[in-house]
């Protein structure tokens, strides 16, 4: 009995030298001092392998591994992005980029186009978003867009680009996380 237990507490000890891990590998990256990033808030990859960076104060960024293009809002151009500071960005399943604003709603960023699309949040419209103040965005399985808000969990449904509202017993909804069973979790 002392015998079968030493050979499988030595067997259970040994497991790990035996198990195969995946090896990951750290790189940093530095970016020039004039590249403009102050306070990265959010980070996405797209299915084309871009890292999309959201930045507290200076607007989205796309790094290709080599290079860095900024996106800054364009006077008189209502296809630009919206606002410079960035609570969070995500790339989706369509290739569509969503940007969080700071007081200033929702972006959504269709690279093929080169187009931004703004949702904000309207008074007189309650299936418009329910806050501009975004904190954060995931996406479920069905391809719809979910955000925690300053004013509770939104959900947008891509099928008809509407807005549904869940409020919560807090206002903020700080995270959103889907997971593999299908149900949202928001703190």
């Amino acid at each position: 009995m002392i015998k079968n237990n030493f050979l499988i507490s030595l067997a259970l000890l040994m497991l790990p030298l035996f198990c195969i891990c995946q090896q990951v590998e750290i790189t940093n990256v530095n970016f020039p001092p004039n590249s403009g990033m102050t306070d990265i808030n959010g980070l996405a990859q797209d299915n084309n392998g871009y890292i999309w960076i959201a930045d507290g104060n200076n607007g989205l960024y796309k790094y290709d591994g080599v290079n860095l293009i900024s996106y800054k809002p364009e006077r008189n151009n209502s296809n630009s992005l919206s606002n410079l500071r960035l609570e969070c960005v995500m790339a989706d399943s369509k290739g569509n980029i969503w940007i969080g604003n700071f007081n200033d709603g929702l972006d959504r960023y269709e690279p093929p186009i080169n187009r931004f699309t703004h949702f904000k949040h309207n008074d007189n419209d309650t299936a418009s978003i329910c806050s501009n103040l975004i904190w954060a965005l995931a996406e479920d399985k069905e391809g719809d867009i979910w955000m925690g808000t300053a004013f509770g969990l939104d959900m947008f449904e891509t099928a008809t680009g509407k807005f549904h509202h869940f409020k919560s017993n807090q206002n903020d909804a700080w995270a959103v996380i889907f997971h593999t069973n299908g149900y949202a979790y928001f703190p």
